[in-house]
């Protein structure tokens, strides 16, 4: 009995060992998948609001929500997301993002342009 306890004991901690690294490369590699896209997400980002990524972040440490503009645009891309959830997908029409208000400014223009 003693020696099937310490086969066992020895077989469960030679499977976790032999998961447990496989496991860990493939999160890995799916975090860099991920942080991959969110940069990407945020050149075309910077690109449309005309600005660069430190007028929102913090450049000690990029996920930090200690700036306040940095709180504002986490809002702005939720409104974004709803509007993309509510028709403009970019399916049949306009896509929406940031340039749709902003058009390339941080701030967007207060009025509209005068019509033609």
């Amino acid at each position: 009995m003693m020696k099937e306890s310490i086969f066992l004991t020895f077989s469960a901690l030679a499977l976790i060992l032999l998961v447990t690294p496989a496991a860990q490369t493939e999160s890995v590699r799916d975090i860099k998948a991920g942080d991959a896209q969110v940069r990407e997400q945020m050149l075309q980002i910077t690109k449309e609001l005309g600005t660069t990524c430190t007028q929102c972040h913090n450049v000690n440490d990029f996920k930090h929500p200690g700036k306040a503009e940095f709180g504002v645009a986490a809002k702005h891309m939720k409104l974004v997301a709803v509007m993309k959830a509510n028709g403009f997908d970019g399916r049949g029409g306009p896509e929406a993002n940031c340039y749709m208000c902003h058009r390339g400014a941080l701030k967007p223009p207060a009025k509209m342009p005068a019509a033609p």
